[in-house]
């Protein structure tokens, strides 16, 4: 599962907790290098040793600022380790998370083997709390005409290609089949 807007990974962090046993990698990218910071810590959420050591940081501040809330998200941390490691992979899936413009199609070849990716789930920016970093005089539907452009040669025969946009954009191209809105 690819998403070339990750942002902070929440997309593919919730996959990782509800289908990481189904899935061989979660792989993220963004042109943000704080966001992928963020994403990469998410993703270690997705191991029993990353939920171990998120809860004990959330126990230390819990104790250095006496905030009970804390304690109660470590306890749910906890859980959620329990539930990996029974339900789940308690290694965690693979997972990895690199820098790119996702316009950017030589960038995202760096990263990709063609015919790599067999699903494709983004968020794309849609300018209410994040935007695309690049001109976008053209406007918000040619810039995920542009991603799709940029990420084809990545996706598999049999890929499936889910984009989430604003409610203005439209997502049509003439290399893909729409199959559902």
């Amino acid at each position: 599962v690819y998403d070339p807007c990750c942002g902070v990974a929440h997309l593919l962090t919730t996959l990782g907790f509800l289908h990481g046993g189904a899935i061989a990698a979660l792989i993220g990218s963004d042109v943000d290098l704080d966001a992928l910071d963020l994403a990469r810590r998410n993703l270690d959420l997705l191991t029993t040793d990353g939920l171990a050591a998120r809860a004990a940081g959330l126990r230390a501040m819990a104790s250095r600022f006496g905030k009970p809330g804390y304690d109660v998200a470590a306890t749910d941390a906890d859980g959620m380790a329990h539930r990996l490691a029974v339900f789940g992979n308690p290694n965690g899936t693979a997972t990895r998370a690199f820098q790119a413009d996702a316009l950017n199609p030589q960038a995202l070849a760096a990263h990709l083997a063609p015919g790599s990716v067999d699903f494709l789930f983004t968020d794309v920016p849609h300018g209410r709390f994040v935007a695309w970093r690049a001109d976008d005089r053209a406007g918000p539907d040619a810039l995920v005409s542009g991603m799709l452009d940029a990420v084809r040669p990545a996706l598999a025969a049999h890929a499936v290609v889910a984009v989430g946009v604003g409610r203005r954009q439209r997502v049509a191209h003439p290399a893909y089949l729409r199959v559902e809105r």
